[in-house]
C-alpha cells in the first residue's frame, strides 16, 4: 500500500488546536500539549521552520513505533550535535545558540527536550490516544502510518504543467476559473509532487486590461487539497502576435542629460527565462495565448507548503 504524506498549511492549527501533526508556531506538541519550543534559527532554518520538521520526525516515529514508553526517547551524539532519538529514529538537534538563549548547554538542553517527551509518553493512555489520531487521519491500517508533514518548497521552484482549456489575451475575464495538470513527477528532496496533480486558479487582474494567472490550491490525486501561491512563469509556452513586455521601467529626464522627457522601456518578455519569479502578463490587445496542452512552467512565488508523496511511491 503506498504511503502518501500530506502537507497542511500553517493556518489550520488555530482552528483545530488539538489535532496530531499540528506545530504551533515554533512549538512542538503532543496530544494538543505544547512540548517544547525553539528558541533560535539552526542550519539556515527559522525556529518555526524547525518546529515544523521537528513536529514530524515525531510523529513520524511514533506512529512506527514498537516501542512508545519513555525508554524509547534517548539523547545521542552524532556528528558533533546532541540529538534526541526515539527508536533510533531523529527528533531534534540541539543546536548551540538554542542552548544558550535557554542559559544552559546543548547537551543540557537535549536532555530537557527528550525529558519532557518522556513525560507525555508515560502516560499510556494519552499515547495510543495520540498515535490512534496520527493513523486514523488518512483512514489507513496500522501498518501504514501516514501523518501531516510540512515541508516548503522555495521560491522559484517549477512545476511543469498543462492546462485544461486554451487560453487568451483577448477573452480573459479576472476570476474564470484555469485548472491544470503537473506533468511529472517534481523532486524536492525525498519526496515528490507527484505527476498529474492538479492546480486550481484564476486570472487576476494588476491593473486595468493586464492580467496573470495565479494559482491557489494543489490537489492530489486522492483528494488531499493544500493552498499555494504560485503563478504562470514568463518563460515560455505562449504564443502572441503583439509585443508583451513583462514589466515597464520608468526612465525620468535628467537634468544635463541627453534624454529630455521621461521614457519608458519593456524588460523582459515571455520567451526570457530567468530564475526570478515574474508572471506571464496577459496584456489586451497582445493576442496572447495559452493552447489547451500546451506545456508552462508554473513557479512558486514564496516559501510553499505542499502536498507531497514518498519518491517512488505511486498514489
Amino acid at each position: 500500500m503506498p504511503v502518501a504524506i500530506l502537507l497542511i498549511a500553517a493556518g489550520f492549527w488555530a482552528e483545530f488546536p488539538a489535532e496530531a501533526g499540528f506545530s504551533r508556531g515554533d512549538a512542538v506538541t503532543l496530544g494538543g500539549e505544547e512540548i517544547f519550543r525553539i528558541p533560535s534559527s539552526y542550519d539556515g532554518f527559522s525556529p518555526e521552520h524547525r518546529a515544523w520538521v521537528v513536529q514530524d520526525n515525531l510523529d513520524n516515529a511514533l506512529a512506527v513505533a514498537r516501542n512508545t514508553g519513555p525508554v524509547s526517547v534517548q539523547v545521542e551524539r552524532r556528528n558533533g550535535a546532541s540529538v534526541v532519538t526515539l527508536n533510533g529514529r531523529l527528533i531534534v538537534t540541539a543546536d548551540g545558540l538554542s542552548a544558550q538563549r535557554e542559559g544552559r548547554t546543548a547537551s543540557d538542553l537535549a536532555e530537557t527536550w527528550a525529558a519532557r517527551i518522556r513525560s507525555f509518553l508515560a502516560d499510556p493512555d494519552k499515547t495510543v490516544a495520540y498515535i490512534d489520531s496520527l493513523r486514523a487521519r488518512r483512514n489507513l491500517n496500522a501498518e501504514v502510518a501516514v501523518v501531516e508533514r510540512r515541508l516548503f518548497a522555495p521560491p522559484g521552484t517549477k512545476l511543469p504543467v498543462v492546462l485544461k482549456e486554451t487560453i487568451s489575451s483577448e477573452n480573459a475575464v479576472a476570476g474564470d476559473l484555469i485548472i491544470g495538470t503537473v506533468m511529472q513527477d517534481v523532486p524536492i528532496g525525498s519526496y515528490i509532487i507527484p505527476q498529474g496533480s492538479a492546480l486550481l486558479g484564476e486570472f487576476v487582474e494588476t491593473r486595468p486590461g493586464s492580467l496573470i494567472i495565479s494559482f491557489r490550491n494543489l490537489r492530489l490525486a486522492n483528494g488531499s487539497e493544500v493552498p499555494i501561491n504560485a503563478v504562470v512563469a514568463a518563460n515560455g509556452g505562449a504564443d502572441t502576435n503583439a509585443a508583451h513586455p513583462v514589466c515597464t521601467l520608468g526612465m525620468p529626464a535628467a537634468p544635463g542629460s541627453v534624454c529630455r522627457v521621461p521614457a519608458i522601456i519593456g524588460i523582459g518578455a515571455s520567451g526570457s527565462a530567468s530564475d526570478t519569479v515574474t508572471a506571464l502578463l496577459f496584456e489586451r490587445g497582445s493576442s496572447m495565448t495559452i493552447a489547451a496542452g500546451r506545456p508552462v512552467d508554473v513557479m512558486f512565488e514564496n516559501p510553499t507548503p505542499i502536498a507531497v508523496v514518498v519518491r517512488g511511491n505511486a498514489m
